[in-house]
């Protein structure tokens, strides 16, 4: 008999964190999931660390040959799995309580029509007592309602172990990715499903550790380009929606890694279409390029002081 949840983990050594997360699936008090690994590790660190468990059965691990990497180890883990519902944890994250899987269990319910559901989340850095919680608030709900855009100016949904999604309208992330992996995913699901959400923290997420793949994507300019533009250009056909906002992003990030021309972007990788308003801002002489930037810069952070406002 197929267990009802697939809790999903992806993992790279990182003992400590897998530990508590592990301790954290034990403790819950529902029962009919399975436990799925997929060990990327170089070495039998996460072998050794699981006979300190006992799943009665739930656990199916398996280890990789060759390291697969961020997102296709994701993509493996849930390759392996059968359940109804599909639970992505990460390997430094954590349930908050003992009720928590039950809750996510709740939360998307028992219409087939909602097919994702996501809870806020407690953010916390290694090795400290403090946590901010973060939710999405009823003005991103109900952007999230009309379109998925939002999404590529802020993640108000959380990472995937904030996420329980419905097997049937589950999506692949998207290998080529990795900074925008997540809200790509995202994206695509609530493109074809309704969604509910709760902003109770259901889980605790580590933030700002070392080994985690999101310090080095934030010093890559040429994967962020790739990777905004990437998802700009495919989630822009996704229902009516003002499309200016993102193009101005697009802008300010081509003028702030100082990209001057259109090969540049190419050699990135990219080969979609780029919109023509970045198009000009990339053809601005120096001075120009300037000012655009700090134009674009004072009107978002006007806007932003805008929407806290409303």
């Amino acid at each position: 008999m197929k267990p009802f949840v697939s809790v999903c983990i992806p993992v790279y050594s990182q003992i400590p964190f897998l530990r508590k997360t592990l301790e954290s699936i034990q403790a819950q008090e529902f029962t009919d999931y399975e436990l799925v690994i997929s060990d990327d590790s170089p070495d039998s660190s996460v072998q050794e660390l699981l006979k300190d468990f006992d799943f009665s059965g739930k656990l199916i691990y398996s280890k990789n040959a060759i390291a697969l990497g961020s997102p296709a180890n994701w993509n493996r883990a849930v390759d392996l799995s059968s359940g109804a519902l599909i639970k992505i944890m990460h390997h430094d994250d954590w349930f908050s309580s003992p009720d928590s899987l039950g809750e996510f269990v709740n939360l998307i319910g028992e219409d087939q029509k909602v097919g994702f559901a996501f809870s806020g989340v407690n953010t916390k850095r290694p090795y400290s007592d403090l946590y901010t919680h973060q939710y999405a608030s009823p003005k991103n709900i109900d952007a999230l309602k009309i379109n998925p855009m939002p999404l590529m100016l802020r993640n108000c949904i959380g990472p995937p172990s904030s996420t329980i999604i419905r097997r049937e309208y589950f999506k692949r992330y998207r290998e080529n990715l990795k900074w925008l992996v997540d809200v790509f995913q995202y994206a695509e699901i609530l493109d074809k499903t309704k969604f509910t959400f709760t902003s109770k923290a259901l889980v605790y997420s580590t933030t700002d550790a070392e080994h985690q793949i999101t310090n080095s994507c934030q010093n890559n300019p040429g994967l962020l380009i790739y990777e905004y533009l990437y998802f700009f250009d495919h989630i822009k056909t996704l229902g009516q929606i003002n499309l200016d906002p993102y193009v101005a992003y697009l802008n300010e990030l081509v003028l702030k890694y100082e990209i001057k021309r259109e090969s540049e972007i190419r050699q990135y990788g990219f080969m979609g279409d780029i919109p023509s308003q970045t198009l000009k801002i990339i053809g601005l002489p120096s001075l120009g390029r300037r000012l655009k930037l700090l134009e674009l810069k004072i009107r978002r952070k006007a806007n932003d002081v805008l929407r806290a406002m409303v």
